[in-house]
């Protein structure tokens, strides 16, 4: 394939999806994740951690259809409803996103993994110091061995690119985005040798 060809494939945010760059979390991109939602959307778990404030926030404007909003600010917080044994028995994947790929997702990401890997660990290496508010939030998670198996059989992503690339990418597909309102996006002309040609950016956007 020619390199202008190459580019027509990602015109919008120039991203080149052949880039080998190494980062210390697991990424998934919007074609797996679409994969995911059309065939296996009852196992998925899809959280957002943008934040819903109307003014403020760059929740608003479109989410990726059957996710659940859960902001940083409050993801440890939430720790307890979202390591369930209703999530365990049925999710086994587990997708966070936030607008950029690269920011509070990621740290819902580690938060997530520090999560599992406290309550999957062998009786004779848990901490049992509960100094902390993570590590006490995390200590009122109760699993039997059946669930602890579970959590850490769960495969863990963050989404490549956010929200940002995938609005632009899959805007009028409503079969994987939902709640789009045009009025909290701006068309932004991109320029530069990669970046050419426009692309969605939400107005409250600070990542």
């Amino acid at each position: 394939m020619a390199d202008d060809e190459k580019k027509q494939d990602y015109p919008l945010i120039g991203v080149d999806p052949g880039a080998q760059i190494k980062y210390d979390f697991e990424q998934i991109d919007d074609k797996k994740l679409i994969e995911l939602i059309k065939s296996k959307a009852s196992e998925l778990l899809i959280v957002d951690v943008r934040d819903p404030d109307e003014e403020d926030g760059d929740y608003v404007g479109g989410n990726v259809k059957g996710s659940v909003n859960i902001p940083t600010f409050d993801f440890v917080e939430k720790l307890p409803e979202i390591i369930t044994d209703k999530n365990l028995q049925a999710k086994n994947t587990v997708v966070f996103y936030c607008m950029s790929g690269k920011g509070s997702s990621v740290d819902a990401y580690k938060l997530y993994n520090k999560a599992r890997s406290t309550l999957t660990a062998s009786a004779d290496k848990k901490d049992d110091k509960t100094d902390d508010e993570f590590a006490k939030i995390v200590a009122t998670i109760k699993l039997d061995d059946k669930q602890r198996e579970l959590l850490k059989s769960q495969k863990t992503y963050v989404l490549q690119g956010g929200f940002h690339m995938f609005l632009n990418y899959h805007k009028d597909d409503k079969t994987v985005i939902e709640n789009f309102n045009e009025k909290y996006w701006e068309l932004t002309k991109l320029d530069g040798k990669d970046n050419e040609g426009l692309a969605y950016y939400h107005t409250n956007n600070d990542e």
